[in-house]
């Protein structure tokens, strides 16, 4: 019996793997590089996300294509008990014409690929006297007249028309201003076709980045190797091929200042610069109390992560933020770098009703059209609507003040694992079951009389919220915090972080707000509470307690 319901978990287990990889089964299309000129070979790359029986036909590429080579590899995966099977088809061909060529749809199995379209342009013809070579090497250095902090590609293309080995190239040499460079990625190779001969060709790009005007020059790089040197175990060892040494020519550049007028703060010479918003989830419900997400995305063509500004989005009084830890990143495209940062704000409304989230447009240099432009965040208007929270509970409404409306729990908040927001709209309802249950905590020994309830200790408050720090507890710290609050407070105690730090002084208003800032943040993220524990330390209340009466009875000995 057991081993029958063994094997059906198993078979249900397979079955389920199955659905799930037949729903996200699909062929995608890749190439090394674009464009690509028609003496050059390409690799085009097929990756099949399930396995098939027998071989695709890749005669519709012969159209357009000259295929060299092609080759398969297959790999499979189980991932959270996902199974996942990926073939991946690499084929090298050669364009047979100039202009924009289509590589057409290929069928795997049940599977067709999308077309997917190529540019081929006109070949670059090789340097006087290099094409009748065995070796040779050429540099491009694009565009020819940078801006400052502008990136130029530098291009490195070394051409051998034999098999060697050994082979060194010498980094850029580049002088005139202060630049910066990088390599922007793994090396790649290529055939391609000079006066009639095919020749390997290996690529390597850097990106050069000028920090100052004027002129600039990129110095011969070297390369050096050792022809026909792949000889037989048998052979000789100390025989060795020839040994060749080839260098570029120099190239003058002139690098432009920033033009005069640019309204920008930062200045951004890019290609493309796009400023977006979404929210996460997709259409989110906006309450009053409740967070929903808001992702920022600054994207840019030309530009490193360490030029793009901060994102930042100015918002109103009423609609409270916590942004995390912007995150920024880098990708090369064969032609450019790509850089992106993404900021997440946590935004909670304070009211409900419409709120418009203001414009921002960011100014940037358009290098290709040698123009001004402005990058746009759409509109991000939205309303809220009252929160789904339950009432408090009578008794804690009991003690609450004229102006106490907030029902925020933020004590007992759960920080979220790292890249996920979780916060959905059952946040506050569970908000408002800790907030009954810290209440429950708090009275339980006072219903026989109000007059036997104990009330917490603001040194033990204080060494709770120590501890928590120490121990790096933002959760503890909060429940230490509301309870030194309540010792300072006891006819009218603070039943949220915000209310308490509305009493307190600026260093320990600000140090409350770094810790709601830590757990209400998107992902998880290092808290330092050191200086809210100093800030506590320090701090003296006023000598009246916020609940008592204005107008009540003169003291027993008056002053």
């Amino acid at each position: 019996m057991k081993a029958f319901v063994h094997r059906g978990v198993i078979a249900a287990l397979l079955a389920c793997a199955s659905l799930a990889t037949t729903a996200r089964a699909g062929v995608t299309v890749e190439v090394d590089r674009e464009p690509v000129a028609l003496n050059e070979s390409v690799q085009i790359v097929f990756n099949v996300d399930e396995e098939f029986e027998g071989s695709p036909d890749f005669s519709p590429l012969e159209t357009d294509f000259e295929i060299l080579s092609r080759n398969q590899s297959s790999s499979v995966t189980i991932v959270n008990g996902q199974y996942a099977a990926t073939v991946r088809w690499l084929i090298e061909a050669r364009p047979r014409k100039v202009g924009v060529l289509t590589i057409p749809a290929i069928r795997f199995g049940a599977l067709t690929s999308e077309p997917r379209t190529l540019r081929v342009e006109v070949p670059t013809p090789g340097s006087p006297g290099q094409p009748d070579s065995d070796v040779f090497i050429e540099v491009e250095a694009t565009p020819d007249t940078p801006y400052v902090q502008g990136e130029i590609v530098l291009s490195v293309r070394i051409f051998a028309a034999v098999r060697t080995s050994g082979a060194r190239l010498t980094e850029p040499d580049i002088s005139g201003v202060e630049v910066v460079v990088q390599r922007t990625a793994a090396d790649r190779s290529y055939e391609a076709r000079r006066d009639g001969r095919v020749y390997r060709v290996t690529e390597r790009n850097y990106s050069v980045f000028p920090q100052a005007s004027g002129p600039l020059t990129i110095g011969p790089m070297m390369f050096s190797a050792e022809l026909g040197a792949n000889r037989l175990l048998w052979q000789d060892p100390l025989r060795r091929g020839q040994f060749v040494r080839v260098r570029s020519e120099p190239i003058e550049l002139t690098v432009r200042p920033i033009p005069a007028g640019f309204p920008g703060a930062v200045w951004l010479p890019a290609r493309s610069v796009n400023l977006s918003g979404s929210w996460s989830p997709a259409d989110p419900e906006f309450r009053v109390g409740e967070p929903a997400t808001l992702i920022l995305k600054l994207t840019a063509v030309g530009l490193s992560a360490s030029q793009l500004p901060p994102v930042s989005l100015p918002l109103p009084d009423d609609l409270r933020q916590y942004p995390d830890q912007p995150s920024a990143e880098e990708r090369w495209t064969g032609r450019n770098t790509v850089a992106q940062q993404t900021l997440r704000i946590a935004l909670i409304p304070n009211r409900e009703g419409r709120f418009d989230l203001p414009t921002v447009r960011l100014p940037w240099w358009n290098v290709d059209t040698d123009a001004l432009e402005y990058a746009q965040l759409d509109d991000l208007s939205f309303v809220a609507a009252p929160g789904s929270g339950r009432p408090a509970p009578a008794a804690e409404t009991a003690v609450a003040t004229a102006g106490d409306t907030e029902t925020e729990a933020a004590a007992a908040t759960t920080r979220t694992d790292a890249g996920a927001w979780p916060w959905l709209s059952g946040l506050l309802a569970l908000g408002w079951a800790a907030t009954i249950a810290l209440w429950w905590r708090r009275s339980r020994g006072a219903r026989p009389d109000a007059a036997t309830r104990q009330l917490p200790d603001s040194k033990t408050a204080s060494r709770e919220l120590r501890r928590a720090v120490s121990s790096g507890d933002p959760e503890a710290a909060a429940r230490a915090l509301l309870d030194w609050g309540a010792a300072l407070w006891p006819g009218a105690p603070p039943r949220s972080l915000r209310q308490l730090a509305e009493r307190c002084d600026p260093p320990v208003a600000n140090g409350i707000t770094a810790l709601e800032r830590t757990l209400y943040a998107a992902a998880a993220e290092s808290w330092n509470g050191e200086e809210l524990v100093r800030a506590v330390s320090s701090f003296r209340p006023p000598a009246r307690d916020p609940a008592a009466p204005a107008g009540g009875l003169p003291p027993l000995y008056p002053t």
